[in-house]
């Protein structure tokens, strides 16, 4: 979830792990890419990703200011700033100036 944030925010790297695995996964099937099936919580965390990343867009399509964007929508608004969050104490993003 924090790699995901960070590459959606514009961060270090241009593919996390986890939607790294997801396209692999997407291209060629989980038994190839694990050599078996995929555990529950592998999937939780790639959906995990996967839902930073789109809402993350989602938030920046809407061309609203953060604040007017999280009123509107603040289900989502938390679950960004907890995977922003969990980005800068990972390391994968600074603290906002």
């Amino acid at each position: 979830m924090a790699a995901a944030y960070a590459v959606a925010d514009g961060g270090p790297m241009r593919l996390s792990p986890e939607l790294n695995i997801l396209a692999k996964v997407n291209r060629y099937g989980a038994i190839p890419v694990f050599g078996g099936p995929m555990s529950a919580k592998t999937i939780y965390s790639l959906e995990l990703a996967e839902q930073v990343t789109l809402a993350h867009r989602q938030r920046a399509a809407a061309g609203k200011s953060w604040a007017d964007w999280a009123e509107e929508h603040p289900e989502m608004a938390g679950f960004l700033a907890a995977a922003e969050a969990a980005a800068i104490q990972q390391g994968y993003l600074r603290e906002p100036d």
